[in-house]
């Protein structure tokens, strides 16, 4: 399991999450920030620092909570961004442990926003975490690629992360499909399948989101 993987699943459903819920929430998560509650967006690590050198500065008041606010880069579990969602994050944290990258505070919050929302409810109706991590995806997190071949990426996601914390099997076939489409992408980068048609010919079926996931990640 991945680090952080268990102790946020569990935290989600001590909260009143479903377990097709939390494993949605838990596959947007990690795409967004890799599970780590101190994560700066990588975008912005040369203008604001590091993930540690960010959220000491932040916590020790030699970053504003006003410079927090309004620097528009994404912090934390669910990589808040907006000015006014960042503020509230900052004063929820700084009133409970008074750290900006404590995953209980972080994780607690999360739940406040999705059940002002009316969010909290709409993803326990999800019969699926298929479902519930599309529904996160475009209604919670709202990211720049909301193409169909992000949303099939999310909520295979979060059928595999249902399967790692609810299933009694590891790994399943759609999870087989996740890791053949990663050692895809991984060939095609390290120059395997060539170029323009070649490409596509070798790739065949995959060709498309493969490509979209190099496009996007270069």
């Amino acid at each position: 399991m991945i680090e952080n993987e268990c102790f946020i699943f569990n935290a989600l459903r001590a909260a009143g999450f479903t377990d097709c819920a939390a494993a949605g929430v838990i596959a947007n998560l990690y795409v967004e920030s890799g599970l780590k509650p101190d994560n700066v967006q990588n975008s912005c690590e040369k203008r604001v620092g590091s993930d540690s050198d960010y959220t000491e500065r932040v916590n020790s008041g030699a970053y504003s909570r006003e410079s927090f606010m309004r620097d528009a880069c994404g912090y934390g579990l669910a990589q808040w961004t907006f000015s006014t969602r960042k503020a509230a994050l900052y004063d929820y944290c700084r009133n409970h442990s008074g750290n900006i990258s404590n995953i209980d505070d972080q994780i607690n919050f999360l739940v406040i926003e999705c059940k002002t929302r009316g969010l909290f409810a709409k993803l326990n109706g999800c019969k699926t975490p298929y479902a519930a991590a599309i529904m996160f995806m475009l209604e919670f997190e709202r990211p720049k690629n909301q193409t169909i071949t992000a949303q099939k990426s999310r909520g295979e996601l979060g059928v595999r992360f249902y399967n790692d914390n609810v299933s009694s099997h590891s790994i399943d076939a759609t999870a087989a499909k996740l890791d053949d489409l990663c050692a895809a992408v991984r060939d095609t980068l390290n120059g395997k399948y060539g170029n323009g048609d070649a490409r596509k010919r070798a790739l065949g079926d995959k060709y498309d989101v493969v490509q979209t996931i190099i496009n996007y990640i270069s």
